[in-house]
C-alpha cells in the first residue's frame, strides 16, 4: 500500500490517497511503518498549497523522531546561530565536507526527509522559519553524518549566509 500511495501522490489522486494511507496507518505495526505515510500526506498538502498544515503535521512528525526545531526568537540569536554553524563547519576542509561520515540511522534520514519538505513549504507560506529549519539538518549532518538531504540543507545554508552579506562563506557552500 506504500507504493500505491506514493503512486497516488504523484498523479494527484488525493482520494485514492487517502484510501490507501488509511489502509497503512490501519495497519502498521510501528511509528517507523507509518513515516512513508506521513511523508506523502505531506507531500500533498503542499501540492494543495495547504503549507501551514503542511508545515505543522511535519513539525510534529519531527518531535515524534524527536528532532525538534531550535528557537529563535530574535534577529541577533539567528545570526548568533548562523555565525556557530559557520564556525563549526569551517574547521572541516571541502574535501573533509565531501567524505564525510554517512548518515546511518534511518530515523535520522527520515527526519532529513521531512526537513527537507518542511523547507519546501516554508519557501511560500513562512520563509522566516527558513533558517529553523536549515540550522537543524546542518546540525544533525554534523552530529550523524551527511544523507542525501544533507546538500539541500548546506545549500540552503550557504544562500542564507550570502543573504546577509557573507558572501565568501555562503558561495562556499
Amino acid at each position: 500500500y506504500d507504493n500505491a500511495a506514493k503512486c497516488c501522490l504523484s498523479i494527484g489522486d488525493s482520494e485514492k490517497l487517502e484510501k490507501f494511507s488509511t489502509q497503512v496507518l490501519s495497519n502498521a505495526r510501528s511509528f517507523e511503518d507509518k513515516l512513508n505515510i506521513y511523508y506523502f500526506s505531506i507531500s500533498a498538502l503542499c501540492h494543495a498549497s495547504l503549507l501551514e498544515e503542511a508545515f505543522s503535521k511535519g513539525v510534529q512528525i519531527l518531535s515524534m523522531l524527536g528532532e525538534d526545531l531550535p528557537q529563535i526568537r530574535t534577529h541577533d540569536e539567528k545570526i548568533g546561530h548562523l555565525n556557530e554553524t559557520t564556525s563549526k563547519l569551517s574547521c572541516l576542509s571541502d574535501d573533509e565536507l565531501l567524505t564525510y561520515k554517512m548518515m546511518s540511522d534511518p530515523s535520522k534520514i527520515m527526519a532529513m526527509k521531512f526537513l527537507w519538505r518542511l523547507q519546501v513549504s516554508l519557501l511560500m507560506g513562512k520563509p522566516s522559519f527558513i533558517p529553523h529549519v536549515t540550522l537543524k539538518m546542518i546540525h544533525m549532518s554534523l552530529a550523524h553524518g551527511m544523507s542525501a538531504m544533507s546538500a539541500i540543507g548546506i545549500v540552503y545554508f550557504g544562500s542564507i549566509l550570502a543573504s546577509i552579506g557573507n558572501i565568501k562563506d555562503g558561495y562556499r557552500f
